[in-house]
């Protein structure tokens, strides 16, 4: 499933703004739309988006589903995070203070809390940091620009380490996602970014396309991030459908849905140790409950099997998919 995260610069209140966007959105076959600084003010009401339906936001950080798919939930624990629920994934949606570096290192900490809370919940952190994660993701002219601080990088390796996070689009030549000319010379900078939970980069591609902030299609002034996660998500429900179309124009039965594939498998962590899910049923429920026996259904490779025996528990675990094999029920 393919989500686009990009910093809209106020505009989609503009009707060329919003086609334009329509038409690269259609192009790519996007589903989920996250939008840092979609329009103003920013207590409008949010413009339509043609296949899309608003999920949650405003004119800080919104969110917008394709009109097939069922609405996530969606929640604002401050103006400048989304809180997106995607299935089993937990995308926290930011736009960083664009002003002041104090104010985005303390965004930084606040959200390392934020993410750490989520207890090793699958992770997407995605939108406008602000700042260049490393000195050479930021130049003013060919020098390095000083608008990024130590303290700020600090903050950011700390969230990330804290939630075992992988900038995604760290590559060795910085890719700039932002660029504008700043006192007569070019200012650049890769402040676009999407940290993703580890276990989830050998199945996720995240790309960096510049057509919308270059060119007559140009909707923003930002490099888009195209995100294509190993992620279905439910079909929306029919609303009030008395007959298919085709009943009525006598062109044929309506087509089937198209079945979806699952593979669930591949997000399955690699895990060293037990689960947090594994450590609080040992920790909470077995004693008190009296339960003496646990089955595992969908094992993987068996780490919370072993951490359940290992408590003296008769566990037993099963995995649908081939490739896992648990301990040795023997």
């Amino acid at each position: 499933m393919l989500l686009a995260s990009v910093n809209l610069n106020k505009r989609l209140g503009a009707s060329g703004a919003r086609t334009n966007l329509a038409a690269w959105l259609r192009e790519h076959g996007v589903k989920i739309v996250l939008a840092q600084e979609p329009f103003k003010p920013a207590d409008r009401t949010t413009p339509a988006l043609g296949g899309f339906a608003c999920a949650g936001g405003d004119g800080h950080l919104a969110a917008w589903v394709s009109e097939d798919l069922a609405p996530p939930a969606v929640s604002s624990p401050a103006p400048w995070v989304q809180r997106v629920e995607l299935e089993w994934l937990v995308v926290l949606q930011v736009h960083l203070d664009p002003y002041t570096s104090a104010s985005r290192a303390a965004q930084l900490a606040e959200l390392a809390a934020m993410a750490t809370a989520e207890k090793g919940r699958p992770l997407l952190v995605c939108g406008d940091f602000n700042l260049a994660p490393r000195p050479a993701d930021g130049l003013f002219g060919e020098e390095t620009s000083t608008f990024t601080t130590k303290a700020e990088r600090q903050a950011l390796q700390q969230l990330t380490r804290a939630a075992s996070l992988v900038d995604t689009t760290a590559d060795e030549g910085p890719v700039f996602t932002f660029e504008r000319v700043f006192n007569g010379k070019p200012s650049r900078f890769r402040c676009d970014l999407a940290l993703l939970s580890d276990y989830l980069t050998a199945t996720t591609s995240v790309i960096a396309d510049a057509s919308t902030r270059n060119g007559p299609a140009a909707f923003t002034d930002h490099s888009a991030l195209l995100i294509d996660l190993p992620l279905t998500l439910q079909a929306a429900e029919p609303d009030d459908v008395l007959f298919a179309l085709s009943e009525l124009t006598g062109d044929g039965p309506a087509a089937a849905p198209a079945r979806r594939e699952y593979q669930p498998h591949k997000t399955a962590m690699s895990r060293q140790a037990p689960s947090p899910a594994s450590r609080a049923v040992t920790e909470h429920l077995t004693g008190p409950l009296g339960v003496r026996s646990v089955l595992d259904h969908g094992c993987g490779r068996g780490a919370d099997v072993a951490h359940y025996r290992s408590a003296g528990l008769d566990a037993e675990g099963f995995d649908p998919h081939d490739d896992f094999v648990g301990p040795d029920p023997s």
